[in-house]
């Protein structure tokens, strides 16, 4: 089995479940922290793939774009 993974827009979204149900394919709609841990895993894999590693200030970088949104919990990350 294959896994496919679709960016839609949200508008779209009940077309897609619709036409996935009509030809019995099975689907999930990932929630917002699902979405963020593939792209984590997305990061990871890339600097694998270069034989290198990911550094703390790509790491620091990406959770700041896409979890912290108080600029309080922005400071608190000068902490690790």
């Amino acid at each position: 089995m294959k896994t496919i993974i679709l960016t839609i827009p949200e508008k779209r979204e009940l077309w897609f479940r619709t036409l996935f149900r009509q030809f019995q394919i099975k689907h999930k709609v990932l929630n917002e922290e699902e979405q963020i841990d593939l792209m984590l895993a997305k990061l990871i894999d890339e600097a694998m793939a270069e034989e290198g590693e990911v550094s703390k200030e790509q790491i620091y970088k990406f959770i700041i774009q896409n979890t912290l949104q108080d600029k309080t919990a922005i400071r608190q990350k000068k902490r690790f």
